[in-house]
């Protein structure tokens, strides 16, 4: 009996194990602040994010959703900031920059039923993390917007299904934080 046959499947199998995909964990984006509703606009600035909606009087307000819950008056000076838009809503969103001098970005993944986010630094996922509800992700930055270091992921996104799709249509905007150990 001749044991070649069995070193060809011991090797096969070794092969196997050490070509396998292998999982890695990444640490999740933490969820910071969301806002719903119609008509919104979003606007950035280094440690800051307002989000304007109309009021009940149809004049604007401004939601800080790091800051508070409660809605108050738009900055006097918002024509500083900078907008954030949506765009058409229509291809995968992604967002590219430098992270400690590596180049970085940022991608919607998953489904509408489960739209996800990931980072990557240096063509590493680095964190991931869901947006919590069937949505449609539109748009992504990333900045510090908040007195906490560090950066956060800003999602804009949409209920409808797709661009021209059935039903009512909520957009809303997801603040996620990248965690420190996020390298």
């Amino acid at each position: 009996m001749s044991s070649t046959p069995d070193l060809l499947a011991l090797a096969g199998a070794a092969l196997w194990v050490v070509a396998a995909p292998v999982a890695v964990a990444s640490p999740p984006l933490i969820s910071a602040g969301e806002v719903a509703g119609v008509d919104l606009q979003v606007f950035v600035r280094p440690g800051a994010l307002t989000v304007t909606q109309p009021g009940t009087d149809g004049r604007p307000v401004a939601v800080r959703p790091l800051v508070s819950p409660t809605p108050g008056p738009v900055p006097a000076d918002l024509t500083a900031w900078t907008a954030l838009t949506p765009g058409a809503c229509t291809d995968p969103a992604s967002y590219r920059w430098k992270r400690g001098g590596e180049p970085a970005s940022v991608r919607a993944t998953g489904t509408w039923e489960e739209p996800v986010v990931e980072v990557s630094v240096a063509g590493t996922v680095v964190a991931a993390g869901r947006v919590g509800r069937p949505a449609r992700i539109c748009a992504l930055h990333v900045q510090d917007v908040d007195d906490i270091p560090g950066e956060e992921v800003i999602v804009l996104w949409q209920t409808r299904r797709g661009a021209t799709g059935e039903g009512s249509n909520t957009q809303g905007v997801s603040v996620l934080r990248i965690p420190e150990t996020a390298q």
